[in-house]
């Protein structure tokens, strides 16, 4: 077996991250898959944003204004 400068490399052991960084890890994520969620519709297909769109009004019992924030 030939061993490489990276498998004879020593490995510092993961530290804990505190609450503080995990609630900004946590906010961070969300406002990623709120960027990501909003991208969607665009790249569907319209047939699909539609079919989307009818699933979420169903899971809502209130008038919907907005179809798209909804749909996001």
């Amino acid at each position: 077996m030939v061993q490489t400068q990276e498998t004879s490399r020593a490995v510092a052991p993961p530290r804990t991250a505190d609450v503080s960084e995990l609630g900004l890890l946590r906010s961070r994520y969300e406002a990623y898959c709120a960027q990501q969620a909003a991208a969607l519709p665009a790249l569907l297909p319209r047939e699909g944003v539609r079919a989307l769109y009818r699933d979420a009004r169903a899971t809502v019992a209130r008038t919907v204004t907005d179809p798209l924030a909804l749909l996001v």
